[in-house]
């Protein structure tokens, strides 16, 4: 093909090239106004996500919105769908040349690591919804081993994430068992304790409380008088007659990533190179080799565009005000997984490496280019051309995320006060600070412990705001 015909087209890709965020917008539309069918049709509708490279992000998308649609046993079809993908892209060294020589976008999307545990947690609470307990015992189980796993060459912070913990002591303790429960609530106090600040999150007052609760159901009493003296309060639980449910609440929608491009250059000798940023603020590495020190000569202006998250404004912010048919209630909402924050740092932990890589592809591109148009004639000087081309256009950042999740999980133990149905009531502050109250019917069993969530994804940014984060991808030094 003519290099007059290729460089065009190649421009026309750089340009044409739209975050997932842009590309998924009218879901998130129907998302914020709780209209799931018609989320649904436009992931299923949605060519982007329909491409094989992109079929764990498809079917992770479906499955939280058929589980925010009530239909939790197609909701899991979708999720062990997803899970089975992730297993088998663990291993597998399939587009390793891809993601050398052309943009990440190109590669199998592999899910994040926190994409990796909350899977199980929405899995976990289809499995409850279904009165299906082993199986949701499975799934919280399972959080803990993925965290393991991510955790096991002591790199990855995200490890340890208290918020299993807590999922797996509530089911156990749904299930009666007591003993088991007590020592899930004991280590996601350990892990709170220990990585909470990590997280976003501190040890919540009402886990304390669930702690000494099944302390007491399992009959550990030097534990319950341990715990008792360490927290500083004494156990006082009275069950309901009526029955009690955990309430998780997500507030908002996720953080989405943008494209955020740098400009290095190639310095060094004596074969130890690294790149230096323009304002000398940043030393990446150099993996790569030369067989000339001559070769760096000419390499500056390298741009690398690399992903980063933004958050997507809350509509609603917490008052803290619950009532139960009528009657106020001392429970407090709290904050057990705060996705922004996790996001966030998981992608700055592998920063550095994937800066150097993708720095180094760039590099060798480079050096290949010229070596190229030092043939002065004109086929391998259009070819030259072309190479360069190729380049510029594959650095293009991988913005995709799994977008549908929330952006702030946040619990609480609420006891129901009738037989029936009862009729939960939590305010909030929306994002015009005026008062709302969202209505949560709960039916009661009698005693017993129940699990639900609730979904609050508030209005997606337009206007000035939404203007800001899509044009908020510009070149960034730091």
């Amino acid at each position: 093909m003519k290099a007059h015909i290729i460089i065009p087209a190649l421009l026309f890709l750089m340009v044409s090239c739209k975050t997932y965020f842009e590309k998924s917008m009218d879901a998130h539309k129907a998302i914020s106004n709780y209209d799931y069918q018609t989320a649904l049709k436009d992931v299923v509708g949605n060519k982007f996500l329909k491409k094989k490279r992109n079929k764990l992000l498809y079917h992770l998308e479906l499955g939280r919105l058929t589980h925010l649609n009530g239909d939790y046993e197609q909701s899991n079809k979708h999720f062990n769908f997803a899970d089975d993908l992730m297993e088998s892209y663990q291993n597998s060294l399939g587009d390793f040349a891809i993601s050398v020589l052309a943009n990440s976008n190109s590669k199998k999307y592999r899910a994040e690591p926190f994409e990796k545990i909350l899977i199980h947690y929405y899995k976990a609470l289809n499995y409850s919804y279904l009165n299906l307990i082993e199986d949701a015992l499975v799934e919280a189980r399972r959080m803990n081993l993925k965290e393991m796993q991510l955790g096991e060459n002591g790199k990855n912070k995200y490890r340890n994430d208290p918020f299993g913990h807590l999922l797996m002591a509530q089911i156990y303790e749904r299930a009666n068992d007591y003993d088991n429960a007590f020592i899930a609530y004991r280590n996601a106090v350990e892990a709170f304790n220990k990585e909470g600040s990590k997280l976003g999150v501190v040890l919540p007052a009402q886990l304390k409380q669930d702690l000494l609760r099944a302390a007491y159901l399992s009959q550990r009493t030097a534990d319950l008088i341990e715990y008792e003296n360490e927290f500083g309060i004494k156990y006082k639980h009275t069950p309901s007659e009526f029955g009690e449910v955990i309430l998780y609440w997500e507030n908002g929608q996720a953080p989405h990533k943008v494209e955020k491009q740098y400009i290095f250059t190639l310095v060094g000798g004596a074969g130890n190179f690294y790149f230096i940023d323009q304002d000398n603020s940043m030393q990446v590495p150099f993996t790569g080799s030369l067989n000339n020190t001559s070769d760096i000569a000419g390499l500056s202006g390298l741009r690398v565009a690399l992903p980063d998250y933004r958050e997507t404004p809350k509509y609603y912010q917490l008052k803290n005000s619950i009532s139960v048919n009528g009657e106020r209630q001392n429970e407090q909402l709290e904050t057990v997984e705060n996705i922004d924050v996790v996001a966030e740092k998981t992608l700055k932990e592998r920063f550095v490496k994937t800066l150097s890589t993708h720095l180094t592809k760039l590099a060798i591109t480079k050096i290949a280019q010229m070596a190229i148009q030092s043939d002065t004639t004109a086929e391998m000087q259009a070819l030259g051309m072309i190479v360069g081309a190729a380049g510029f256009v594959s650095e293009k950042a991988d913005t995709r995320n799994w977008q549908s999740l929330p952006s702030i999980i946040n619990y609480t133990r609420v006891p129901l006060t009738k037989k029936g149905m009862n009729k939960i009531e939590l305010t909030f502050i929306n994002r015009f600070n005026k008062t709302e109250t969202i209505v949560v019917p709960i039916e009661s069993y009698g005693r017993g412990l129940q699990i639900k969530n609730i979904f609050t994804p508030g209005k997606v940014p337009t206007g000035i705001e939404l203007g800001k984060i899509l044009t908020d991808t510009l070149t960034t030094k730091k």
